[in-house]
């Protein structure tokens, strides 16, 4: 079936969505049937009356992924997050890749500061700990020229933070440091910073291109998130993160402002259980 023809089936006329909207209002459930990639029709439509930021919940990381392109194609990226869950991965011998855990750090922040109109996820991120809201906020990094820091302190957070030390920077996740510059490059950023020192002083904080080195723009402050209190991800024996404990969840960032969207309730339920299931098992084992 054309996505034409999915829209046009559900949305024959406005009524289903007046409906819906009202009962969204009065803080009532609501279960409309949605195939393909008109349910990311819907939410769009929705958040457009009701003004209200989604957090979605599809049963499978697949499902998350074709959900959040939906979404992009209708919103437009910068409104739409996606919180990667990494499953399996957590308790695999190569663990969870920089990327995810890339993309879980900047979907908690845009959570914090509510910048953001949609948020997607799978099920089985729901049970995954993370860092609390508080914590994510002590941990981030703000660096201004002409501010004093200690440049050895400076380099051990970073790595501290998740942050891997290369010889040089490539990609996001990676830091390195060549006698007064420290190199990051951060995911929430196109392109890495280079933070010159004298002693411990700021001297200029500028962006640049990799391939060429060459600066693009200079900054005046700079903030860096901490990737740990996304999860660890890498190696298990390879880890260097804050020490902190990861006790909270997803949900705990969420307040009374979001509309929670679930794909398949029933399905959703059934991935948790099993998830749960699955992290028993290899902890006690």
């Amino acid at each position: 079936m054309k996505v034409v023809d999915q829209i046009s089936a559900v949305f024959l006329t406005e009524k289903k969505l007046d409906a819906a909207q009202q009962s969204l209002e009065q803080r009532r459930r609501v279960t409309i049937g949605a195939p393909g990639a008109a349910a990311a029709f819907l939410a769009s439509s929705l958040h457009r009356r009701t003004q209200k930021k989604f957090f979605c919940i599809c049963e499978s990381e697949a499902g998350a992924e074709h959900f959040f392109a939906d979404l992009c194609e209708l919103e437009g990226m910068e409104k739409v997050f996606h919180y990667p869950a990494l499953g399996a991965k957590l308790w695999s011998e190569l663990g969870p890749l920089r990327s995810q855990v890339g993309g879980r750090i900047l979907a908690l922040d845009a959570l914090m500061t509510k910048t953001s109109a949609f948020f997607v996820t799978a099920a089985p991120a729901l049970l995954e700990k993370v860092a609390d809201p508080d914590d994510v906020e002590l941990f981030t990094l703000h660096l201004r020229v002409g501010e004093t820091t200690d440049f050895d302190l400076l380099v051990k957070q970073l790595v501290e933070m998740g942050f891997t030390r290369e010889e040089r920077v490539d990609a996001p996740g990676e830091m390195s440091v060549r006698g007064g510059l420290v190199d990051v490059f951060m995911f929430e950023q196109q392109h890495p910073v280079r933070i010159e020192f004298w002693g411990d002083r700021i001297e200029s904080i500028r962006f640049f291109d990799v391939e060429t080195q060459r600066s693009a723009e200079k900054c005046a402050a700079v903030r860096i998130l901490p990737l740990g209190c996304a999860g660890p991800y890498g190696a298990t024996d390879a880890r260097t993160i804050l020490d902190l404990d990861l006790k909270k969840t997803l949900l705990d960032y969420l307040d009374e402002d979001f509309i929670l969207w679930i794909e398949n309730k029933v399905l959703v339920r059934a991935t948790i259980r099993d998830h749960e299931r699955q992290a028993t098992t290899h902890f006690q084992s």
